[in-house]
């Protein structure tokens, strides 16, 4: 019997950044993946954040403007175990020389025409924050960012005003804001006075006519899903010319689960393999339709 996993992938939409600002627009990242794959794999090689990695490798695939991206993030050390039954674990010795890294790569599907990405979720690799740094280094300055896509209600659109949030935070230490954002000067003040969880509510009171700063905001978001195991609960109180009220942020997120076949013998996935069934259920399996139309909305 052929055994099988689900693998949960998010989406995101890739958008130009502009003096530190996140804009309206779709950033292309077409030219970046055609430079890149000019470069010997180690002028790939970035360490961001502490996080050391690469580009692997880059296929167009299908009909459409689609890329898969292979990111590889390099490690020394390595945390493996082999687990039978009632018997001991085993930690799993790999011989690396000085210069070999272990590696564990995360599979990204950029949809080049809607502006919109799907990364597989794989603990201990390459997250939605450290892909964003590892673009951006390869510029003098921030040029794009990835926000996160919503169901049922667009927490990034346009047209929506925020006017409260309510967040619970926990193992303040693992999470990694935005450099020189609002939030990442609540979290570094926190941990200033040794803090290891938080209650961050930020309200208008009983101003009516205003707003919290739309953009500082958006980036707040981004940072609580990208730092999700850090996070409790967070809701946020919306405004728009349709609907109001309270949303949970994780209630909403888009995302989907892949189903691969695992080699029996070794339990790895390929590349190509999971490259192939993303790109099918984003395709074929209309999840493309599903998430245009939450951008929509």
């Amino acid at each position: 019997m052929e055994k099988t996993v689900k693998i949960k992938c998010k989406y995101y939409q890739l958008r130009a950044v502009s003096n530190g600002n996140i804009t309206e627009n779709l950033y292309d990242l077409r030219q970046w993946i055609n430079d890149i794959e000019e470069m010997p794999l180690d002028q790939r090689k970035r360490n961001v954040s502490n996080i050391v990695g690469r580009l692997e490798e880059q296929v167009v695939v299908g009909d459409s403007e689609c890329y898969v991206l292979n990111f590889m993030r390099m490690d020394e050390v390595s945390t493996v175990y082999k687990v039978k039954g009632n018997q001991p674990a085993e930690h799993v010795d790999i011989d690396v020389e000085s210069n070999e890294h272990i590696a564990k790569n995360t599979v990204v599907l950029y949809d080049a025409e809607n502006g919109i990405v799907m990364i597989q979720s794989n603990r201990g690799s390459y997250t939605e924050k450290s892909i964003q740094g590892y673009i951006n280094s390869f510029f003098e300055e921030q040029v794009c960012c990835l926000l996160p896509i919503f169901d049922n209600v667009n927490f990034m659109g346009n047209d929506v005003d925020y006017l409260k949030l309510d967040v619970r935070l926990a193992n303040i230490r693992q999470f990694e804001a935005t450099s020189n954002s609002s939030f990442e000067y609540l979290v570094d003040g926190i941990n200033r006075v040794e803090g290891l969880n938080a209650h961050i509510e930020i309200g208008l009171g009983y101003n009516r006519n205003a707003k919290l700063n739309s953009d500082e905001v958006r980036i707040a978001i981004a940072d609580l899903v990208n730092n999700k195991g850090c996070v409790t609960s967070a809701k946020f109180r919306l405004s728009d010319d349709q609907k109001s009220g309270v949303y949970d942020l994780f209630d909403n997120l888009c995302n989907d689960t892949v189903v691969c076949a695992v080699n029996d013998r070794t339990g790895g996935i390929p590349f190509e393999v999971l490259a192939e069934r993303m790109y099918d259920k984003y395709i074929y399996e209309h999840s493309r339709d599903r998430v245009l139309s939450a951008l929509i909305n």
